[in-house]
């Protein structure tokens, strides 16, 4: 999810794991991940994630992201 959030011009801010879970991700009996798509306190990233081309941006990226993790899990079996 980082790296088609780069390719779409994001800013990286790393992949972070915390020492402690976070509860919606431990919860679940499958493969997961908490996404962040920017800070709505921020009026650049606000406008971003509020326009129809940001949105499409973002959910376009986290397609290709959760496409290509499937395609990896399939062609490992």
């Amino acid at each position: 999810v980082e790296d088609e959030f780069a390719n779409i011009g994001r800013t990286d801010r790393d992949v972070r794991q915390r020492q402690v879970g976070i509860w919606v991700l431990q919860a679940t009996a499958m493969p997961s991940v908490l996404i962040e798509t920017g800070f709505l306190s921020y009026p650049k990233e606000e406008d971003f994630l509020m326009s129809d081309k940001g949105q499409d941006l973002m959910a376009s990226g986290i397609f290709r992201a959760l496409k290509e993790y499937k395609l990896q899990l399939e062609s490992v079996n």
